[in-house]
């Protein structure tokens, strides 16, 4: 047996609404590899492109094994968007009860906007807080700083999504005396889905040097956001920008960074003129994309769409590009179903109004088959005997371009006594001793047997299967005789030199 491949286009593709909203415009143009693409435009999840009549031409006797789509695509915009900060406000006191931030101190807000609020506390004893309705805590934790105070460092985040029905003012609780700060900032073009690419550990204690700690983003031009509530004023040393600071209470700040590479992001350090006890935390935002991104990559078999799925992770570019999209497993299908019913079904993921287009949908399918090489001859006649063989693919002729004649006294091949070495060119015979042997016969016997293989590899040109891929094969040791009759010399072998028997 031996692996091939066939790689196909759609003869038909058709936007289907069984998955997704948006439809594909033109979805024929993906059948043809001519830089004029079914086109999708955003934001939204695409319908399937769903293609099929790709006219595989497995031989019935193939093992097919997997399938790889290879989907030709481009986007009009690919990256993610700069998070702004739109505005914010600090509250802060050194008592109980609840901290008030009005909504109109927070600058020109809009539905999408996301409010992030840090509510950090300095108290004696346990202390809990909580947040206004609809809000979620990211992050809520307390820490020891020593005997009986503690610290709170909590992240409370809120989505708009209509502006007209929020509340005036969004009053965050605070269970123990001491000090607290909530500060607010409000940021545009955060990704909805998660609007946080990582939260780091919240630390505290009393010493003079303060580590707002790393964290390790995953998205490119995620937002670092760093904060700190100190009984002393801090040295602004973190190298990020300050955005927040408050001296109400304890000594409040917040600072931001946009970090356009991902990876760890290292240490952020603040010193206090005197050992200060505090509690801080960083974390970070996720942008949103202006890119596409595939939602669904399938294969297809007579119509139906597999579970197994293998959609890519990374954004689309901005120019035509193939990917390989897989290995499907198709050792479940009948070399029929292949050549008759398989197709694939590719969705994408738009952001805002960027469109996607795909040019061509071609699929390449991996598969086993038989190579069959024969050798006719039986026996062996001088002088210059010729050999011959059939080849076959797949139970179809075919021609080998480049074979390898050996007879060996024995089924090995430390038994050689002739090898062509590898003769271009050489279609289904070969008459011994032609062009420059790699080891030419030199001690032929009459009446004894001997063993001939042929192996080949068939370069593309006679292409019996429509793919053009090399196919290689080995006959394997096959018994031939010779009737060879000694003394006589079999003339025009190579290096012949016979003695008479006695």
């Amino acid at each position: 047996m031996t692996v091939r491949t066939q790689t196909r286009y759609p003869g038909a593709v058709v936007s289907d609404d069984a998955v997704g909203t948006l439809a594909w415009s033109d979805p024929d143009k993906a059948e043809a590899e001519d830089n004029d693409p079914a086109t999708a435009t955003g934001p939204g999840i695409s319908e399937w492109l769903l293609c099929s009549g790709y006219g595989f031409n497995l031989p019935s006797d193939a093992e097919p094994l997997e399938a790889l789509i290879l989907p030709r695509g481009r986007t009009t915009s690919q990256g993610y968007a700069e998070i702004e900060r739109i505005g914010g406000h600090v509250v802060a006191s050194n008592g109980i009860g609840n901290l008030t931030v009005p909504r109109s101190s927070l600058g020109e807000i809009q539905d999408g906007d996301l409010i992030v609020t840090t509510v950090i506390s300095l108290s004696n004893g346990n202390t809990t807080n909580g947040g206004p309705d609809e809000w979620t805590a990211a992050a809520n934790t307390q820490v020891f700083l020593a005997e009986d105070l503690f610290g709170r460092h909590a992240v409370w985040y809120h989505r708009i999504t209509d502006l007209a029905s929020e509340p005036a003012n969004y009053f965050f609780t605070h269970s123990s005396l001491g000090w607290r700060a909530a500060l607010t900032n409000v940021f545009r073009n955060v990704d909805e889905a998660t609007p946080f690419d990582v939260i780091g550990v919240a630390s505290g204690g009393a010493s003079t040097t303060h580590n707002l700690g790393s964290v390790t983003t995953v998205t490119p031009f995620a937002l670092l956001c760093g904060s700190m509530a100190s009984a002393v004023a801090p040295t602004d040393g973190t190298g990020m920008d300050l955005v927040q600071t408050s001296s109400a209470g304890a000594q409040s700040r917040f600072w931001t960074e946009e970090r356009p590479s991902t990876g760890a992001t290292g240490a952020r350090s603040v010193t206090t003129g005197t050992d200060s006890l505090n509690v801080r935390r960083t974390f970070a935002l996720r942008p949103a994309r202006t890119n596409v991104v595939d939602d669904a990559v399938r294969i297809v078999v007579d119509g139906v769409v597999g579970d197994e799925d293998h959609a890519g992770a990374e954004p689309w570019g901005t120019s035509f590009a193939t990917r390989e999209l897989g290995p499907f497993d198709i050792t479940s299908l009948t070399p029929t179903e292949v050549n008759e019913d398989l197709g694939c079904a590719l969705a994408v993921d738009l952001a805002d109004d960027v469109n996607a287009g795909v040019d061509a949908v071609p699929v390449r399918v991996t598969y086993e088959t038989a190579v069959d090489i024969t050798p006719t001859t039986t026996t062996l006649e001088a002088p210059n005997d010729t050999l011959e063989a059939t080849f076959e693919v797949g139970g179809s002729a075919c021609t080998m371009n480049n074979t390898r004649w050996q007879i060996a006294t024995a089924p090995s091949a430390s038994a050689i006594v002739y090898d062509s070495g590898v003769v271009v060119s050489s279609a289904t015979s070969h008459v011994i001793g032609s062009g420059t042997p790699v080891v030419p016969w030199v001690a032929p016997l009459g009446d004894t047997t001997y063993y001939l293989r042929v192996t080949g590899t068939e370069d593309g040109t006679a292409d019996p299967d429509g793919v053009g891929d090399p196919i290689s094969g080995d006959s394997g040791w096959v018994e031939i005789t010779t009737d060879w009759t000694l003394p006589t010399a079999p003339t025009g072998l190579a290096a012949v030199a016979v003695t008479e028997a006695p």
